[in-house]
């Protein structure tokens, strides 16, 4: 397969290690295995380290996600790119590879395809809709969650938002009108190439998948949900307590202004007080131990 395995880690504990665990059987079909490290203070980068089927490349310093994919991408010269979260773990690697690198060569156009990612744990065993399928930001649904109307509003969940269920076995995938998060994607490098990779502005990270798949959608390229008969766990949650609740708010709402402003300049000053109250009022509520729920 015409295929590089790209990880971007960073202090992600023994997470890597388990993904690594999972990818051995990856090893000899695929062009090669890259793990980026972004700087990381755990010395979580050893899982890497020691396995000589894995190419480690250490970051002089924390550059963001962006940075670190881009870097990934001038590593490798594959047609294909599966760009894979720390904290996944597959099942059975070789059969998810097969199904999304086929339906990856059955439409040119395919910028990116994914697959269903499911909750990790004893006990559970369900697709991670909420966070894997969003629908691209608008001014209502945005205005709707920084003000907390969407719990009363339920804009969640309305119907006519795109497929986020794969097809039945032996189906076709399906294309997606939904941003999938960039835990998991296959991406074509002729469509990487045509956006001109993340927008490292983005730092350190969020709404930068956002962002790749709006402009490969604006040029005509698709995204894609496939079917996969084995199953990818996703733990999900490792980066906000590395950085902090409060840095997070922070950094995911000032990176929301700057996607706004990239591509809703018209609508930016509604968003921006409303960024300001949405802030504003989840540092107050996590100060006092109410948000977010535990």
């Amino acid at each position: 397969m015409d295929i590089s395995i790209l990880i971007v880690n960073w202090n992600s504990g023994e997470h890597l290690r388990k993904l690594l665990a999972s990818l051995e059987g990856a090893r000899e079909i695929v062009s090669g295995i890259l793990v980026v490290d972004n700087a990381s203070s755990d010395r979580s980068f050893d899982a890497a380290e020691n396995v000589p089927w894995v190419e480690l490349h250490r970051m002089e310093r924390n550059s963001g996600f962006a940075a670190a994919v881009n870097r990934g991408f001038r590593l490798t010269g594959s047609r294909h790119i599966l760009l894979v979260n720390p904290d996944l773990v597959f099942e059975d690697i070789r059969e998810t590879l097969a199904r999304i690198y086929h339906d990856a060569r059955g439409d040119d156009k395919a910028a990116v395809v994914t697959c269903p990612l499911y909750s990790s744990g004893e006990g559970t065993d369900s697709v991670q809709e909420a966070f894997q399928f969003r629908p691209f930001p608008g001014l209502a649904g945005t205005l709707a969650d920084l003000l907390f109307l969407d719990h009363f509003l339920k804009e969640r969940g309305k119907p006519g938002k795109g497929p986020v269920r794969p097809p039945e076995n032996g189906g076709t995938a399906v294309e997606l009108q939904l941003q999938p998060a960039a835990a998991l994607w296959l991406i074509s490098r002729e469509a990487w190439d045509d956006a001109a990779g993340l927008d490292e502005r983005f730092h350190p990270a969020w709404f930068e998948d956002v962002d790749f798949c709006l402009r490969v959608r604006d040029r005509g390229w698709k995204l894609y949900l496939s079917n996969c008969a084995s199953k990818v766990y996703h733990a999900g949650g490792s980066s906000v307590p590395a950085l902090g609740f409060r840095s997070f708010l922070l950094i995911y709402y000032r990176n929301l202004l700057r996607y706004w402003w990239k591509h809703h300049k018209w609508s930016y000053p509604l968003v921006l007080p409303a960024v300001g109250t949405g802030l504003a009022a989840r540092l107050l509520l996590h100060l006092a131990g109410i948000y977010p729920r535990r």
